[in-house]
């Protein structure tokens, strides 16, 4: 018998810029954002799979390369590759493994600072009510506000009101959290059963089996802004990595980092451009000026993975600096490494699995001028090509979507979204018109095209996985789109932007005329005072240049109405004197723009989705899938744009002046700036902005054609986005994480009739919540306070502004199933109960009808619903909350119980382990009698927590473990372990060879007639190689050089070896 199996793909900010601050200026442009402790590259890579989850919601895929799976006494831990289709961004630098791919181990976090790190200055954040806060009247809240702002003048530890999210992966979950107020007590959002906890220089997390991963801190990354020299700034960044995951068991794997890098890169620029002003009270010359450009850059000094130790085998990683002769370091990112080989081996030192990681550099087609050291690098990107396993010579290739034009990583080509958009811009400040300024006066500016364009956006995205197989993978890109829910204009948006010169304020005006402008100016000229002149005729004059040739195209000394023809092109109106005297005069003047008729309610943003995947087997075999994006009842997108629309690139600012220590503040400067981004939300909580309610799945291939639908919650607005013209910008991107829950999919056939229907009903409660002031119940666990120095000192001297951090648990009420049969519709239901007030977020009372429509009901008990009973504190405190305690089966509609169990635990070993003991089971509608109901009894287990006898009725089955209790060896049924040799046993499991374990086996086998006895022989760290049978043949099992199961042969008595099975493997996608 021969079967084919398939390897299985998985569709599954820069903020507000840094003003130069001095001892005199309480600047509050300075606010930290996100972005000014950026994740390191390893650390964004491995986030981004839990801040913007694959799946069809967001249009994302992840592609994996399956390198080892580790088996922690049945917790499995995958090694691999992986990529996900988000879209390579301008700024994004290249993980250790290739632009886009990250290698991941198991488990990761990361942490993403909003205002400034948690816990920097103390090992607690203060609790704020934030319904009193008042730190212009009351003294102590007055003297927080001062220390939180200490960060604007130099403070080595600020402190910080706003709560700071973590992303993690660990063994069976993940998602975010924050850290609560007492630094100890992470809370995930949504809620769920992980524990996690705290200190100074690690987080614990468990997951709900119980199961720890230890993270250490990293403290070894600091981030600086080019335009800002404090001292205040140089903070250790927010850097963690996994140190070992540890079972309820004491299995263990361990992770070393035994190399460093010392890299120095730019992680973001600022750019921005004062346009208004205006002074209250006396300020010094040049007061509140900043540098139109500002670099923030980051040195890295972490250690990184060199080796994973688990039982029975270890896992090594090397690295280089340089992929070619002549090359002297990493070339996109000096200083740092690449991971170069991976591999597996067993204790013994035989290696299992030898990766070799090959790559390739795509030099930026642009330039840009390299004079800092941290701008090293920005003109190369780093490409994964090829894994190769040697030992089998198998090859993942791996290739890319090329463009004739390639940027530099701080390049002004890309779009609001930050995606490559190749527009041959000159700034980064987006065009903006009609900016009214502080005195009234209207701007414009030409600046940077932001609009995205798929052609060059699609260009370092993954294109194609060929496999070892032959076969392939190929991705097809699109861009992410939304309804516009607004009503479309008639004919045409006619814009007027009007302007204003004159000699006592604006000489000049600078304007540009494009393609939808009407091709003339027109205004008035007039005089508005004079000065030792009677007459005014003849005293200014009015002048319009074209900026590219310097042409004059038109002048006048005379007053009134005027116009002028003009084509596209930029111009300067000036107006000035034209006689001895200082006249004062004025123009008025207007163009207009007309914009044609909006013709699409769909809008386009940069960042990307699949449209389709398409995998080839190396027989030609093809199986391609389509995926759409649209509202089946409108055929309209269902995307919905959550983050930024408008994008007004104007920044507000008042800077107050301290003239000395004693003095708070006197006068102030308000600012009015135009930025390449001021604090827009491009993405929330969902890794993008655009997220889409529903999407149908459309497979075509050999003999196959039908479509899935799917249907998400696509509600929950963000709370907070930026706010134009306002000191304050409020940043939270948790909000609205319930986005995205599945409620429902429908399964078409080939002729387009439903077949299946499935119809989830979730609630979002808050029950679980624990908030602030033992506010308990509510949907806000938390509050983060953003403050700054007021204006005017007697009024404000302190401004602030709140946000909330919400949570729920997300908590699955019923699960509808209809399917057609025969032209008939079959319901199904499931509702799901849970104990009031809950305990934990798993349901109590599970529901269903039976095919014989019966109801029937599930009753489960957790831990956590009876802490006072043997030993379940202890579980409890091992954070092993999913294990269930009492199970109850019953009939409703016949009022019969059908099955009833009871699970205890007891303390094993001399570790105290906590182990299941005994297991009673009973039918009928009497309750459990513990004296006549026993079913299973765990009667022993070693010292590494393995089972090594139980019984089950009054036959007992004892279990040897070998490969240092990684294993088991034998399993004898009917005899008890201590009816052995205890001189057998450790022979057994001591054995230092596999040759030497078979012998002892069989001698075992052959000497024991009142018991059956099967052996078994590993090939460590691939599987069973050999079973021995009671009566002494063997059942062998060959595998291929990637640990995959090739064949089973089995043996007869007289030694003859026949196949049984074989397999074959391909690529399913």
């Amino acid at each position: 018998m021969k079967k084919i199996y398939f390897q299985l793909l998985c569709l599954s900010l820069s903020g507000p810029t840094f003003a130069q601050t001095n001892p005199t200026e309480l600047s509050n442009t300075s606010s930290l954002t996100p972005d000014m402790f950026p994740k390191t590259p390893e650390a964004n890579g491995l986030s981004k799979f839990v801040d913007i989850p694959s799946g069809n919601y967001t249009g994302v895929a992840t592609f994996t390369i399956p390198l080892y799976e580790i088996d922690l006494n049945g917790t499995k831990i995958p090694i691999q590759l992986s990529y996900s289709t988000k879209g390579v961004t301008v700024g994004e630098i290249a993980t250790r493994t290739g632009l886009g791919w990250s290698l991941d181990t198991g488990a990761s976090l990361s942490q993403q600072v909003i205002g400034t790190p948690d816990f920097i200055r103390t090992g607690t954040r203060p609790v704020i009510d934030h319904l009193t806060f008042d730190p212009i009247h009351n003294e102590n809240d007055k003297q927080l506000a001062r220390e939180v702002l200490d960060i604007m003048q130099g403070s080595t530890k600020p402190q910080d009101l706003q709560p700071d999210v973590y992303s993690y992966n660990i063994v069976g979950s993940g998602g975010h959290f924050i850290v609560r107020s007492n630094g100890i007590d992470g809370v995930p959002i949504p809620m769920n059963q992980d524990k996690i906890r705290r200190s100074w220089d690690y987080m614990k997390i468990y997951n709900d089996k119980g199961v720890l991963h230890n993270f250490t801190t990293d403290q070894l990354v600091q981030s600086f802004n080019s335009c800002n020299t404090n001292a205040g700034f140089e903070y250790n960044d927010p850097n963690y990595k996994i140190g070992q995951i540890i079972t309820p068991t004491q299995h263990k794997v361990t992770y070393h980092y035994n190399e460093y890098v010392n890299s120095t890169y730019v992680t973001s620029v600022s750019s921005s451009k004062t346009i208004s002003t205006h002074r209250s009270g006396p300020l010094p010359n040049n007061f509140g000026q900043a540098p139109e450009t500002c670099h923030n850059y980051s040195v890295n000094k972490e250690s990184i993975l060199t080796k994973i130790d688990f039982p029975n085998g270890y896992i090594e990683f090397t690295y280089v600096t340089t992929l070619n002769k002549g090359d002297t370091d990493r070339k996109d990112l000096p200083g740092d490494k690449i991971l170069k080989t991976i591999r597996v081996k067993n204790n013994a030192g035989a290696l299992l699995r030898n990766y070799e990681l090959n790559y390739k550099y795509v030099q930026a087609t642009e330039t840009y001028p390299i004079d800092r050291n941290y701008l090293k690098g920005i003109d190369y990107r780093l490409f994964l090509t090829s894994v190769e396993e040697k030992n089998s010579k198998g090859v993942y290739k791996l290739d890319y979507y090329e463009g004739s034009k390639n940027p530099t990583r701080i390049s002004n080509d890309q779009d609001y979204w930050g995606i490559y958009n190749g527009k041959g811009n000159t700034t980064a400040i987006p065009t903006v018109r009609n900016i009214v300024g502080l005195e009234g006066f209207l701007f414009n500016f030409s600046g940077a095209n932001k609009q995205p364009d798929l052609t060059y956006g699609v260009i370092g995205n993954l294109k194609r996985i060929t496999y070892p197989t032959k076969g392939f993978t190929e991705i097809k890109y699109e861009n992410d789109e939304f309804f516009k829910d607004f009503t479309l204009p008639e004919d045409y948006e006619i814009i007027d932007y009007p302007g204003y010169v004159s000699t006592d304020s604006n000489l000049n005006y600078d304007f540009d005329i494009t393609h939808y402008f009407e091709k003339k100016i027109s205004g008035t000229f007039n005089v508005i005072g004079r000065q030792n002149e009677p007459s005014a005729h003849g005293g200014c004059k009015i002048q319009i240049k074209n900026l590219s040739n310097n042409s004059i195209i038109f002048e006048s000394d005379k007053y009134g109405n005027w116009s002028t023809d003009v084509n596209d092109g930029s111009y300067r109106i000036a107006i000035f004197p034209a006689t001895m005297y200082n006249y004062e005069c004025e123009a008025e003047f207007t163009t207009i723009e007309k914009i044609p008729k909006e013709t699409s309610d769909t809008g386009i943003i940069g960042t990307l989705r699949v449209q389709r995947i398409q995998s080839e087997d190396a027989k030609g075999h093809t199986i391609t899938r389509e995926f759409t994006y649209k509202n089946p009842v409108t055929r309209k997108s269902s995307g919905k744009n959550f983050g930024e629309s408008y994008f007004d690139p104007v920044l507000y600012d008042e800077i107050p002046f301290k003239p000395d220590e004693a003095t708070l503040y006197t006068s102030y400067l308000q600012k009015l700036s135009i930025t390449n981004n001021p604090g827009w939300q491009t993405s929330t909580v969902r890794g993008k902005s655009i997220g889409y309610e529903y999407v149908q799945e459309i497979y075509k291939g050999d003999g196959i054609s039908f479509k899935k639908q799917y249907r998400f919650d696509n509600e929950h607005d963000n709370g907070y986005g930026y706010r134009p013209r306002h000191v304050i910008q409020l940043f939270w991107p948790m909000d609205g994480f319930q986005r995205g829950e599945l409620k429902e999919t429908i399964e078409y056939d080939a002729s387009g009739e439903w077949v299946k229907k499935e119809i989830y009903e979730p609630d979002y409660s808050t029950e679980l919540n624990k908030g602030l002031l033992n506010n308990n119940g509510g949907e806000a666990i938390d509050v983060g306070i953003v403050l700054k120095y007021g204006s005017k000192v007697d009024e404000r001297p302190f401004i602030f502004d709140v946000f909330s951090v919400k949570n729920y648990w997300i908590k699955p009420l019923k699960k509808t199933t209809i399917e057609k049969l025969n032209g008939q519709e079959i319901v199904k239901e499931e509702t799901y109960e849970y104990k009031s007030p809950p305990k934990h977020t798993y349901p109590w009372k599970i529901s269903s009808l039976n095919s014989r429509n019966e109801k029937i009901v599930q009753e489960t008990t957790y831990p956590l619903d009876d802490p006072s009973e043997t030993n379940m504190s202890d579980l409890i405190e091992m954070n092993i909350h999913s294990a269930p305690v009492r199970k109850k089966t019953t009939n409703i509609t016949k009022n019969i119980k059908l099955e009833e169990t009871k699970s205890t635990y007891g303390k094993f070993t001399t570790k105290n382990f906590v182990l299941p003991q005994f297991v009673y089971v009973n039918k009928g509608n009497q309750p459990i009698d513990t004296s006549i109901d026993k079913e299973i009894t765990f009667d022993a287990y070693d010292t590494y927590g393995n089972l090594t006898q139980y019984t089950v009725k009054d036959v007992t089955t004892s279990v040897i473990w070998g490969y240092k209790g990684t294993y088991p060896v034998a399993k004898i049924e009917g005899a008890r372990i201590s009816d052995f040799s205890a001189t057998d046993i450790k022979a057994i499991e001591d054995a230092v060879d596999n040759a030497t374990l078979v012998t002892k086996l069989k001698s075992l086998i052959s000497t024991t007639s009142a018991a059956m006895i099967t052996g078994y022989v590993y090939e460590p760290l691939k599987g069973v190689q050999q079973m021995i049978n009671p009566n002494g043949t063997s059942v062998y099992y060959n595998y291929d050089a990637y640990g995959r199961l090739l064949n089973v042969m089995k043996e007869d008595v007289n030694g003859v070896k026949t196949t049984v099975k074989s397999n074959e493997y391909n690529y399913k996608n």
